[in-house]
């Protein structure tokens, strides 16, 4: 009887205690579930957003691309020589000199990008005029020269090409973007590519071709991958573009019938049907989360459209909630085991003890678990507001039996809960505060930046606006080398404010080199002219050497290479008090040892430029920069390259920020050399002994790999004398300057008044818009920050006013950021002028707007000459050669057989420019090629090219004879 009573008070016993416990873990894993499914929704559906972003991104760079090309000098060049039988008027450049210069902007654009695979240009009759090829890593450029071909490749006619025929249709800056298909000229392997396309057209609105660009799709189709589930892009007929089984895609080219109907039918129709362009669900014929989006490619054509589809199997979102059924089944199990055991034993004792603590047991399961659970996920997910109030309470210990010590147990575990729910609490509110403090130190520095930004760049405008406009005065010659001086200086400061705004990136690891074709001698001479002023201040001598000969044009970062050596020599001066300041340069070809493979995880040096062909010659190049000054202690030579630190006097310290090498060891990292120091130097400086001078002296040193370029660059404004504007054609122009600061409207109205203009002057927003609708003026320039009414809200009183709708105004300020540019904008402005004011920036602005015709001074002097009377206007140099002296009598002597060879390919290209250089260097070689250089000036002075070919052919028979 005791038997049976005992079994039946266990059964009783067992289900009481255990039934409920089971029921709060089955309805806990069932919520779980839910949770879990519902994340999983939210985050796949979050991802093929982003994705859809990244892609809508790659076709905003390859449009901004296309639009800089269209926009680009040598295509308007181009045109301007073709309307003025193959002369441009504007330049002086030859349609030659123009189609070459618009090949090359081609092969840069296209080999430094490396996803372009095509690139041209077509007239208006769809004829290819320029088209540049990419393939295998060369850039390759078709086309005729001399009536022979170049290579294998010949220009064509693609007037029924659809990109020729849809950018007919457009306006200037829209662009026709093609669907993805795979590329029908590729037979043998072909590859999946788009193709944009947007017109030219000229002032008066005639079409005159098309920019198109072919764009290998893989450079953003690579990236459609993840870890866990698959990513599928298809078209609007539902054929896949990108599937993770190459076979599946482009089904109308391969005549497949892979689909997105066949494989995701449930969630595709359910998409089409709602007509809205996403849609998430669980698939349970496939046992995957499946998010589909519709991503609008084509701006103008928003018909079209291509489908993301991002999958998740289900495993992956239920496997933590199956591990947590089997981990509870198992702890459940053992638990009914020890329950039984206890329950065997101390049946009639345990009774009212072990319903309590079952009560305890479902409140934990039921209640307090699940919301534990739950909010650390949401702590774990970043978010810092999860909260939730523990109603656990202690059990009561009634004995210090077996059933005392699991009530114990039990007290303990709610304890525990208790503890843990404290901490969480402490670890949300430091979260929030360290969110907080993080998200206000980032205001604060964008805010700092931009403010410093705004305060420097104020007096810049005077001193480089001035800088300017003396220039175009009657100065003798050490006059204006000391305005190229300050000017130079000035936008040296100005890049170093710009590297202010730039150092968040530098931080980041965000920067990158942008390697263009640098011409080296006049680079290296601009370094030097700006720190010898410096130097000069200070009674010390600035040496420049060569170690050894030096290219003339390599493949670098001008900026970065620029901000390093302008760095190091300007410490050297800072800490140099008597003695040199020694810039040594030399170059060295690369060695066999040295070549780095393509998949090195090193950074590698720049390179790979080249037309076609091999790579370019690779040159390694050592700069170094020395002094005679104090010297860096051992323990010090470390220390200084860290950010915020400085070495030496407290007094020199101050004079800087203490990031400058800290950023150049960065930048000489990211070129994939080691900025190097030593003190002192294994190389003394130039000039008067170091112990005279008092110091060990220091040398920072780099090596780098610069590839070699024979690309001819275009001559180099900062070189080249400007042509100066004299005044312009048409009725007199009304100008209203407004700006609060007084420097600021004077270097306006001495860079306008001159021209011209009639320039009227306003101090603020309030006087601004009473003189406006005073004087009607044709043009208003108005800075932004200005006290009272500032230049945003002057601007929209103006845009509200009727005569004043349609006058241009240009924003003029110090405050250079994206968001100053979208506010001007917004406001009703339609240019963005930064300051300092560069005047070919606003001479474009004004002819833009004002739809003026300039008049240049040689043009005046060239019309008083042939009156016969004296110049007028201030002297100024033009592009066009000055008048040559008598040619000499005597007899023409050619060049060496070397240099006439070398002649000769320059004349076959038709590079009148190339041709004048050659002339110069031939005056050099020595006096008795000086009637055969003139000769070569006087033709192409006239443009007279077949007579220049004619001369040196006739040379070169003498010589093969």
């Amino acid at each position: 009887m005791r038997t049976r009573l005992d079994a039946r008070l266990m059964i009783i016993l067992i289900g009481v205690a255990l039934l409920p416990m089971l029921v709060g873990v089955m309805l806990s894993y069932q919520r779980a579930q839910v949770s879990l499914v519902n994340l999983a929704l939210s985050k796949v559906e979050q991802e093929a957003g982003l994705t859809t972003k990244d892609l809508a991104t790659y076709l905003e760079q390859f449009s901004t691309d296309l639009l800089m090309l269209s926009n680009a000098p040598p295509l308007q060049g181009l045109l301007r020589a073709q309307s003025n039988s193959g002369l441009d008027p504007a330049t002086g450049r030859s349609y030659e000199e123009w189609l070459d210069w618009l090949r090359q902007l081609f092969v840069t654009t296209a080999q430094s990008k490396k996803f372009y695979q095509q690139l041209r240009y077509l007239d208006e009759t769809g004829q290819e005029i320029v088209r540049i090829e990419y393939r295998d890593g060369a850039v390759t450029v078709v086309g005729n020269r001399l009536g022979q071909a170049i290579d294998r490749f010949l220009l064509e006619n693609r007037r029924d090409m659809a990109y020729f025929t849809e950018a007919q249709q457009l306006q200037t800056g829209e662009i026709a973007i093609s669907p993805l298909i795979l590329n029908p000229e590729d037979k043998a392997e072909p590859a999946p590519i788009i193709y944009l396309s947007t017109p030219i057209y000229e002032r008066a609105g005639v079409f005159r071709g098309v920019v198109v660009s072919t764009v290998y799709a893989a450079s953003f189709l690579n990236r459609l991958s993840v870890n866990r589930g698959h990513i599928y892009l298809a078209d609007e007929a539902g054929f896949y573009l990108a599937h993770p089984d190459p076979a599946r895609t482009f089904g109308t080219e391969q005549k497949t019938g892979y689909n997105v109907v066949v494989d995701f039918s449930d969630t595709y129709k359910i998409l089409l049907s709602s007509g809205n362009s996403a849609y998430t669900a669980l698939d349970q014929r496939r046992a995957e989360v499946v998010a589909l989006h519709k991503f609008h490619f084509d701006p103008l054509q928003p018909e079209r459209y291509w489908l993301l589809i991002r999958t998740l199997p289900e495993d992956e979102v239920l496997g933590p909630v199956k591990t947590l059924g089997a981990l509870t089944g198992g702890v459940a199990l053992l638990v009914t085991v020890v329950v039984a055991l206890l329950a065997h034993r101390l049946a009639g004792n345990f009774t009212r003890p072990i319903i309590r603590l079952t009560h305890v047991a479902e409140q934990i399961s039921q209640k307090d678990m699940p919301q534990l659970v739950e909010s650390l996920g949401r702590v774990a997910a970043g978010e810092v507001t999860a909260h939730f109030d523990l109603s656990v309470e202690p059990v009561k210990v009634h004995s210090e039996d077996e059933v005392g010590q699991l009530e114990v147990a039990f007290n303990r575990m709610a304890t525990s809960l208790r503890e843990a729910h404290a901490r969480l609490l402490k670890t949300q509110e430091q979260l929030r505060l360290q969110k907080e403090a993080a998200e206000a130190a980032n205001r604060a520095k964008s805010t700092f930046l931009a403010n410093m930004s705004h305060e420097l760049r104020t007096p810049l405008n005077g001193i480089m606006g001035y800088a300017q406009i003396l220039k175009q005065r009657h100065l003798d010659a050490d006059l204006v080398k000391g305005l190229n001086i300050i000017q130079q200086s000035g936008e040296h400061l100005l890049t170093l404010i710009n590297d202010i705004l730039d150092l968040a990136k530098v931080e980041a690891g965000k920067v990158e080199l942008n390697p263009a074709p640098l011409y080296l001698p006049a680079f290296l001479r601009d370094i030097a002219d700006i720190i010898r002023a410096r130097a000069k201040a200070k009674g010390l001598s600035l040496v420049y050497e060569t170690l050894s000969p030096l290219p003339d044009t390599v493949l670098a970062d001008e900026k970065r290479l620029r901000q390093v050596l302008l760095n190091l020599l300007g410490n050297a001066v800072k800490f140099t008090d008597s003695g040199t300041v020694t810039l040594r340069v030399s170059a060295r070809p690369e060695t066999g040892d040295e070549r780095r493979e393509p998949d090195d995880d090193q950074p590698a040096p720049q390179g790979g430029f080249a037309l076609s062909g091999p790579p370019s010659p690779v040159t390694w190049f050592r700069f170094e920069v020395a002094d005679t000054g104090p010297g860096i202690a051992p323990d010090q030579m470390e220390r200084i390259f860290q950010p915020f630190e400085q070495a030496g006097e407290v007094s020199r310290q101050v004079e800087g920020t203490g990031l400058g090498l800290t950023i150049s060891r960065q930048l000489v990292r990211l070129m994939g050399s080691e900025l190097h120091v030593e003190s002192p130097p294994s190389i003394p400086s130039r000039g008067e002994e170091r112990e005279a001078k008092g110091g060990p002296g220091s040398a920072f040193w780099f090596e780098v790999a610069l590839p070699v370029t024979e690309v001819t660059l275009a001559v180099d404004s900062r070189h080249t004398p400007p042509r100066l504007v004299a005044g312009y054609k048409g009725p007199q122009r009304k100008v209203l300057v407004v700006d609060d600061i007084t420097s600021n409207r004077e270097v306006l109205v001495d860079l306008l008044a001159p021209l011209g203009f009639e320039v009227v002057e306003a101090a603020d927003g309030q006087e601004a818009v009473a003189l406006a609708q005073q004087i009607q003026p044709d043009l208003i320039l108005m800075d932004q920050r200005m006290p009272g009414l500032d230049g945003l809200a002057a601007a929209r009183q103006m845009r509200q006013m009727p005569h004043l709708q349609r006058t241009p105004l240009i924003s003029i300020s110090a405050s250079v950021t994206e968001a100053d540019q979208t506010l001007s904008q917004e406001a009703g402005y339609d240019a963005f002028l930064p300051k300092p004011i560069y005047w070919p920036r606003l001479a474009t602005l004004l002819e833009k707007y004002l739809n003026l015709e300039w008049e240049y001074e040689e043009q005046r002097r060239r019309g008083a000459e042939a009156q016969g009377g004296e110049e007028v206007g201030t002297p100024g140099e033009s592009f066009t050669s000055a008048p040559l002296p008598p040619r000499s009598p005597a007899a023409l002597i050619p060049p060496p057989p070397e240099e006439l060879t070398a002649l000769y390919e320059v004349a076959r290209l038709g590079s009148i420019r190339r041709i004048r250089d050659k002339a110069a260097e031939l005056e050099k070689l020595g006096e008795q090629f000086v009637p055969f250089a003139r000769k070569l000036r006087e033709l192409a002075q006239g443009y007279q090219d077949k007579a220049i070919l004619a001369l040196i052919e006739k040379y070169l028979d003498k010589e093969v004879e």
